[in-house]
């Protein structure tokens, strides 16, 4: 294997001499050439467009929803108050009470979920990467006449 890596490296010409010394090494490593068979990649660009992250639209649904439930248990919430302070007994006002508690705190609750949803889901709408960003990755092997090696590019 050495061998044919050593003939193929002398059939390939340098590119750039490396200056001999006068006991016959280089004082230069040798120059690494790669393969001519494997080409870098071409760059690979982000064609989707904001409209089309469906990730963040769903955020964003989903807290509109998220606020829209919120609303309504606290809207819901309110109207238990109203009625429970119209009732004569006491027994049936406190119970009202505590359903329009219960309904307020989940409906807070549900609600500043739904607002942080919605936040996130526009903010990922908005930091969406533009189309003409492009990422690119290279990766090849080579030769020398020490042996072979693997480059790439990140």
């Amino acid at each position: 294997m050495q061998a044919e890596l050593d003939q193929q490296a002398k059939k390939e010409e340098p590119t750039d001499a490396a200056p001999a010394s006068g006991n016959g090494s280089a004082s230069e490593p040798p120059k690494l050439t790669p393969s001519p068979a494997l080409q870098p990649q071409r760059p690979i660009a982000n064609t989707e467009k904001w409209y089309e992250d469906w990730f963040g639209w769903g955020l964003a649904g989903t807290g509109v929803i998220g606020v829209a439930v919120g609303g309504a248990l606290l809207l819901d919430a309110s109207s238990l108050n109203d009625e429970a302070n119209r009732t004569a007994g006491q027994q049936e006002a406190n119970s009202l009470h505590d359903k329009a508690d219960t309904r307020s705190l989940l409906g807070t609750v549900i609600g500043i979920g739904g607002v942080g949803l919605l936040a996130t889901g526009v903010i990922k709408l908005a930091i969406h990467p533009h189309a003409s960003e492009t990422t690119t990755t290279a990766w090849g092997v080579g030769a020398s006449s020490r042996g072979v090696f693997v480059f790439g590019r990140f």
